[in-house]
């Protein structure tokens, strides 16, 4: 997981670009605007020290030389891509949307027969439009202050409301008389339709008895009405 300096810098990087960025622009500019940022204490890493005599028939291995940025809150564009920029995905802060991008393209022309130096050449060439992933700030997230330094306060987020769990049976219901036979399947679904149909039956004679009951009722207050 990426540290809050990291998310920070990003957030200040994809927050002020008027365009969608690519991986590799947001890495370059957190190392050109953020070159001092730090991760804790500083601390020099170890690294293996080359043999003292050089065998017969090898050359002498230099030294390593140490990673880009060992306390750097974006080390790498590995630590961007596999730590900083999911976790902001999964806080809906930034996107990654497919978009066109403008790619300068290279002309096969003979430079020297010309006159001009390569440099001219590709500066004056032609550019294309280039479909490619590119990563900006969530629309959800556009109204919020852009962090200025890779230490301020992050942005708070809430996580969304989880519906409750459902129970094995609730997402693999069995079918009904899965425990009889086809046949007897068959003869169970059929005598409780003609279970329930009865049941209806019965219900519907009973508030048939009912309406006539109450008109034999009404009919006799009328009678003693008239007889008073």
């Amino acid at each position: 997981m990426g540290s809050r300096q990291a998310r920070n810098i990003v957030r200040s990087i994809l927050g002020t670009s008027e365009i969608p960025l690519s991986t590799k622009q947001v890495y370059e500019l957190a190392w050109k605007r953020f070159p001092k940022a730090t991760v804790g204490e500083q601390s020099a890493p170890s690294f293996p020290s080359p043999p003292l005599a050089a065998k017969e028939h090898y050359e002498r291995k230099q030294p390593p030389l140490p990673p880009r940025g060992v306390n750097h809150p974006i080390p790498s564009m590995k630590h961007l891509k596999t730590r900083v920029l999911p976790l902001l995905v999964a806080r809906s802060e930034v996107e990654k949307v497919y978009t066109t991008r403008a790619q300068a393209t290279e002309e096969p022309t003979d430079a020297k027969s010309k006159g001009h130096s390569k440099a001219a050449t590709k500066s004056a060439s032609p550019t294309t439009a280039a479909k490619a992933w590119l990563w900006r700030i969530h629309p959800t997230s556009k109204g919020k202050q852009v962090p200025e330094s890779p230490n301020d306060v992050e942005w708070k987020w809430e996580a969304p409301e989880k519906a409750p769990a459902k129970t094995h049976m609730e997402m693999y219901p069995l079918p009904e008389n899965i425990h009889l036979n086809p046949r007897r399947r068959r003869a169970r679904i059929a005598k409780v339709a003609r279970d329930k149909a009865w049941v209806a039956e019965v219900a519907r004679a009973v508030e048939a008895g009912k309406r006539v009951a109450e008109r034999r009722a009404a009919k006799a207050k009328v009678k003693v009405k008239a007889a008073a």
